[in-house]
């Protein structure tokens, strides 16, 4: 019942719908999508539903679970579109992992990395500026040293309940 509700919403287009998906990547998560749309008996060939599909979502926020209980934001990818019937994407940013260990507090073997831009501008930039929204080009400029910030490690903690 949920699903239809956010299946619905999506093909209908309404603004600003946020909603879950579990899958290992933003193209599983939207090949779920597809599938869902299929399983809610919607009658849509599927160039159709791919075509709903890329109208109505503009980024997949993926977000991952690591071994070590903590949850990051791992990949933020743009829907660019469809091309020769299939969904196109571009990541936009990424988490690099840099593996396990302490970084310094009381927080054994936690994963560590840096989330860094991947090079691409994002096709909707304009769509940004346009409403008013004056984003600092260089963010989307890719870099391969660590920017840690000091609460990146206290912030688990927090939704947690231990802080």
């Amino acid at each position: 019942m949920v699903y239809q509700f956010s299946i619905a919403a999506c093909i209908s287009l309404q603004p600003l719908l946020t909603t879950t998906l579990h899958a290992n990547t933003p193209r599983d998560g939207l090949a779920r999508l597809e599938t869902m749309v299929l399983m809610a008996g919607m009658d849509l060939p599927l160039t159709a539903i791919r075509e709903q599909i890329c109208s109505a979502v503009d980024i997949v926020v993926q977000q991952t679970r690591f071994s070590c209980g903590s949850r990051k934001v791992t990949s933020i990818t743009e829907v660019t579109g469809i091309e020769s019937g299939k969904i196109q994407l571009q990541e936009v940013f990424k988490f690099v992992s840099k593996g396990y260990g302490n970084p310094g507090r009381n927080v054994p073997n936690k994963v560590q990395g840096y989330f860094t831009a991947c090079g691409l501008i994002p096709t909707f930039y304009e769509e940004l500026r346009a409403a008013g929204t004056d984003l600092d080009m260089t963010i989307f400029k890719p870099h391969e040293q660590e920017r840690v910030a000091e609460d990146d490690f206290v912030s688990d903690e927090h939704y947690q309940g231990r802080k």
